[in-house]
């Protein structure tokens, strides 16, 4: 599966460009509202200069703002209060978790359990 890279963020994490990008997901409440927004961070690694797509890690957020929202960046590029920090944090969590960047096959989703500490999220169940 590969990742646009229009839209997309780039990040650079130890020797490796990443791609990364934010979409709004459900959110998980028994009463059907939320806390905070929920949403799914996709990133995945340049492999081949995305010639040749490997598998994507999926990571489920929960801000622990109630009042986040997807902030715009200058003109009219996309955006999210998402920091390249978060994404280096969560990407070095994923690979510990046995994420295999370079490998074809689906979406690696990412355990919630003993995730990094964010400071505007945590990492939530997508089930």
């Amino acid at each position: 599966m590969g990742m646009p890279r229009k839209g997309s963020r780039r990040a650079e994490i130890g020797n490796h460009l990443y791609l990364w990008r934010v979409r709004k997901a459900a959110s998980f409440s028994p009463l059907g509202r939320s806390k905070g927004l929920h949403f799914v961070l996709m990133v995945q690694r340049e492999t081949e200069h995305f010639t040749r797509p490997g598998s994507v890690a999926l990571f489920h957020l929960e801000s622990r703002s109630p009042w986040f929202k997807m902030m715009p960046l200058e003109g009219d590029k996309p955006g999210t209060n998402v920091s390249s920090t978060d994404v280096r944090e969560l990407v070095e969590f994923a690979l510990d978790q046995g994420w295999q960047p370079e490998d074809r096959g689906p979406p690696f989703w990412v355990p919630s359990d003993e995730g990094p500490e964010l400071v505007k999220f945590n990492l939530a169940s997508a089930a």
